[in-house]
């Protein structure tokens, strides 16, 4: 894409991106985020890494499918597994619906999601030539990592329905300036999981007839999962100023994308006096087997990694309220572990107020 590398100067504010997120800790083995454009699938594919299941109603849940920017402009979802994953689900862009600010706004939440330090990039295409959404997203990851974003990768070309494989997705792109150097960086990349991904999460709600793509669809799956079970190193945004980087993605996105130029102040003026709002979503207490995370009853993490309702943990282990210090058994994996674990956030409330050149961000937890 040509970007010029991204320098702060000693007079810019810098904002650090840390490989982790202090609130959520860093004992996740596997942070995977899913990108790409609305209706391509990647809530479908995050739901069966999510459920490691890829039956109709293991596809449809917990990530709400069909998720787009104009449905739900402000939130991100994390979501927490009991398998030691973190997945976060991004908001899709519509080909036929870009706008400078809601570029800008993707691009912040972007940047915010990515402080918890990402092992894995699952980017999600549909089937054919590249669209102009995935040359933002291609974009937009670089403008973030820089060029070594391309390790951490894979890309996943959904709706391949009719048998299409990877190889015949790249011959059909090979002229392409931006996605045949990538293809060709990807295969290059040592080892043997896969990183470009042809397959299909087709379903049909006649049993019968659903059991022909089911096939399909479980070879999908693990096509990915061998991917997510590559060991891979942190990749986090480095230190420098949010506001300079979303400045450069707009202005590649617009003029290299979409071939025009446009006014970027009152873009990044109107953004900044709004909130992101990210949410995490924790799997079911094995205590009570309910989810239902509430402010009342947070989630509560032991240092087996195993999460649970706070209050079912005190109950279950015969505590007294107020317990400050005690050692007990996991209810799942019987381990010992110590008392209290660590009290996980619902979410996350950022903010960025004007004015821009001071770029003050306040993050506080949603209750």
């Amino acid at each position: 894409f040509g970007l010029r590398q991204f320098r702060s100067t000693p007079t810019e504010p810098v904002v650090a991106f840390p490989c982790n997120s202090s609130a959520m800790g860093d004992s996740y083995r596997r942070r995977v985020i899913f990108l790409g454009q609305s209706g391509a699938g990647k809530s479908t594919a995050l739901n069966s890494v999510y459920n490691a299941d890829v039956s109709r109603r293991g596809l449809e849940s917990p990530a709400r499918v069909g998720m787009t920017a104009k449905g739900v402009t402000s939130e991100m979802n994390n979501y927490i597994t009991q398998s030691n994953t973190f997945l976060t689900d991004t908001i899709g862009f519509d080909d036929n619906r870009f706008d400078p600010l809601i570029l800008a706004h993707e691009m912040r939440r972007v940047l915010r999601a990515s402080q918890v330090g990402f092992t894995h990039i699952v980017l999600v295409m549909p089937l054919g030539r590249i669209t102009a959404a995935t040359r933002v997203y291609l974009a937009m990851l670089e403008t973030i990592f820089g060029e070594s974003y391309v390790t951490n990768l894979a890309m996943f070309i959904s709706k391949c329905d009719d048998g299409t494989t990877a190889e015949d997705f790249m011959k059909v792109n090979s002229e392409d300036e931006d996605l045949a150097p990538l293809c060709k960086s990807l295969l290059s990349l040592p080892g043997d999981s896969p990183r470009v991904i042809a397959g299909s999460f087709m379903n049909h709600r006649n049993t019968d007839r659903d059991k022909v793509y089911y096939p399909d669809r479980l070879q999908t799956l693990r096509n990915i999962e061998k991917f997510l079970d590559t060991n891979l190193d942190c990749l986090s945004p480095p230190a420098g100023n949010s506001l300079e980087m979303i400045k450069d993605f707009l202005e590649l996105v617009m003029r290299k994308v979409f071939m025009v130029t446009d006014t970027l102040g009152s873009v990044l003026g109107n953004m900044m006096t709004e909130h992101i709002t990210i949410r995490n979503h924790f799997p079911e207490c094995s205590v009570c087997l309910e989810g239902g995370y509430a402010e009342g009853n947070k989630a509560m993490q032991l240092s087996c990694n195993h999460i649970f309702h706070a209050g079912c943990l005190l109950r279950v282990s015969d505590l007294q309220v107020g317990c400050m210090s005690a050692t007990i058994e996991c209810p799942n994996c019987r381990a010992q572990a110590k008392y209290p674990g660590e009290l996980l956030p619902l979410g996350f409330t950022a903010s960025c107020a004007p004015p821009l050149e001071q770029n003050t961000c306040t993050v506080a937890e949603d209750a």
